[in-house]
């Protein structure tokens, strides 16, 4: 990317950097299981990860293994059927369904494989619906949002809405969406596993540029393992458990 392309992340007015206190983001002993009628479907099984502020770690495995279910585990959305995980320090398994609400809207982001934008409201307006669930007023938010927007390429795309943008352009509101709070961690599910080969690239390189200048932890999964090999660790999810591997 050369500096006339407007995709190229500018230095953020909010960027700082975090001091390392231990994990952003762990798990000891994971194990999930569902049941369904008398029946009792493992998926995982003594579960380690750490995730270190500023690192990126990409998860790989054949469909239906359980990336999906382990990330919506990390990320307080479910709740595990064994084991323990920490996010900024806290015992999720210790925390009330606000108290995960709270610590997920501070530290963590989320960007999916579909951009999950709000139809009804514009960039400007999605990318700041995580700052106004967290209490800030207004005029603090919308510098923020319009500043992510721009360093994401959407600086003349403010009012439109996700009907009026390209899906290339939906996944990069998603982005900074996702970014907005400067949160410690994002956690991506198949973040461009709905794009052409060149647009996933494309956006798969403004994550990264804005996760390097955030310090944000990045834990994403994905099928595409030269995506994968870009990160500072892959684990391969196997047979319940992970293992590290390289690409």
């Amino acid at each position: 990317m050369n500096n006339s392309d407007p995709t190229v992340a500018r230095e953020p007015v909010v960027a700082q950097k975090r001091e390392s206190q231990g994990p952003v983001l762990a798990a000891s002993g994971l194990g999930k299981v569902f049941h369904q009628g008398e029946r009792a479907l493992e998926i995982l099984q003594q579960l380690e990860l750490q995730l270190a502020a500023g690192e990126s770690v990409a998860i790989v495995g054949t469909s239906g293994v359980g990336k999906s279910t382990l990330l919506h585990l990390l990320g307080g959305l479910d709740q595990p059927s064994a084991g323990s995980i920490w996010l900024a320090g806290r015992r999720l398994n210790d925390c009330s369904e606000r108290e995960r609400g709270a610590l997920r809207n501070r530290h963590l982001g989320f960007i999916y494989q579909f951009h999950h934008l709000l139809p009804e409201f514009t960039a400007l307006e999605n990318v700041s619906m995580p700052l106004l669930i967290r209490g800030l007023a207004p005029a603090e938010i919308i510098p923020l949002a319009t500043e992510l927007l721009q360093q994401v390429g959407l600086g003349e795309r403010l009012s439109h809405k996700p009907a009026e943008l390209s899906g290339g352009e939906r996944q990069r509101a998603a982005v900074a969406r996702a970014m907005v709070g400067q949160p410690d961690c994002i956690i991506a599910d198949e973040p461009t596993g709905n794009l052409d080969e060149a647009t996933a690239a494309r956006v798969f390189e403004v994550l990264l540029q804005l996760r390097q200048r955030h310090n944000t932890a990045l834990l994403f999964a994905t099928h595409d393992r030269q995506l994968a090999a870009r990160a500072d660790r892959v684990l391969e999810l196997t047979q319940k458990s992970l293992r590290q591997i390289s690409l």
